[in-house]
């Protein structure tokens, strides 16, 4: 285990870091198609850096290129990667005695709500010819989720009558990964394909008193009848903690390993926050069902290749 004191952090717009200064942050990742977002504050940048930002490019209009956001943050000895994202808004305001310069990013989230995709494909189509079609439509790299698909579907799985998308891709993507019970979420600008209830290939982190552990785990409530409940635990800062990792809790109350839902790092540089949020399911049971936010259309036949 790392040391965990003397708090570090910076973000890179662009290609451009900047360090050495007060940094506020509020992040929020799942598993959920929904895309990851981050809220940023950046405070007492020279009049030349607000200068070369308010000249560079944010998300307007789906895949028009805007600034890569890096959110880095932790401890001295263990500075990991808290978010990778697109920016949205870059502002800056006048605060007391300090300029802060404030960012909203989104992972994925432009293309994410507007990606359309229009395509026929002949029969025999492949899973896997689908859904690299569709995660190219949203701008994403699909290299990491064709090694899971191979993983998940070993023997691959084809479309006798061809397969056709005319709609939202979000749409499209819900329903193809839904034949393959596969649940698809964006993490970091790539397509995470996971089966129900498993998780990502990684060892497992473990949480607990000795590790950061803040207080004790809380069950949560399902947010509706027939949901499974998260279990929720705080922790002190831990980039290494995202969505669909396995996460083996020990506590007096609890112990057991968990899937990693979703997470919240917030942190402040100078302030009291320093701390990661988790909400997570027992390993192999199936994850609470994402809100409504891409109806289901009836889909063509698919078969086991």
């Amino acid at each position: 285990m790392s040391v965990q004191y003397k708090r570090a952090g910076w973000v890179q717009i662009g290609t451009q870091a900047f360090k050495g200064l007060h940094l506020k942050f509020h992040v929020k990742k799942s598993l959920h198609p929904d895309p990851n977002a981050a809220d940023i504050q950046v405070f007492g940048l020279s009049p030349a850096s607000r200068a070369l930002i308010g000249s560079l490019d944010t998300v307007t209009a789906p895949s028009t290129p805007a600034q890569t956001i890096v959110l880095m943050g932790g401890y001295e000895d263990a500075v990991q990667l808290l978010f990778l994202g697109n920016a949205k808004t870059i502002d800056h305001a006048k605060q007391g005695p300090d300029w802060v310069t404030h960012i909203v990013c989104g992972d994925g989230e432009l293309d994410y709500k507007s990606a359309f995709s229009s395509f026929s494909m002949g029969a025999g189509t492949t899973l896997a010819q689908v859904i690299t079609r569709l995660g190219s439509d949203m701008w994403l790299d699909t290299k990491t989720a064709m090694t899971q698909l191979a993983q998940l579907v070993p023997g691959g799985m084809k479309f006798l009558q061809g397969y056709s998308a005319h709609g939202r891709t979000v749409r499209e993507l819900t329903r193809v990964t839904a034949k393959a019970e596969i649940e698809w979420s964006i993490q970091e600008g790539s397509l995470v394909l996971l089966a129900k209830g498993t998780g990502l290939k990684e060892r497992a982190k473990i949480i607990s008193a000795e590790t950061g552990m803040v207080g004790s785990p809380d069950h949560g409530k399902p947010q509706r009848d027939g949901d499974i409940s998260y279990l929720k635990v705080k922790c002190l800062l831990d980039g290494s903690i995202k969505p669909g990792r396995c996460i083996h809790l020990v506590s007096q109350a609890t112990t057991g390993d968990y899937r990693c839902e979703r997470v919240e790092h917030q942190g402040e540089l100078d302030g009291p926050a320093w701390y990661s949020d988790v909400e997570m399911v027992p390993w192999g049971s199936a994850s609470p069902a994402p809100p409504a936010s891409a109806s289901e259309a009836e889909s063509e036949e698919a078969e086991p290749g």
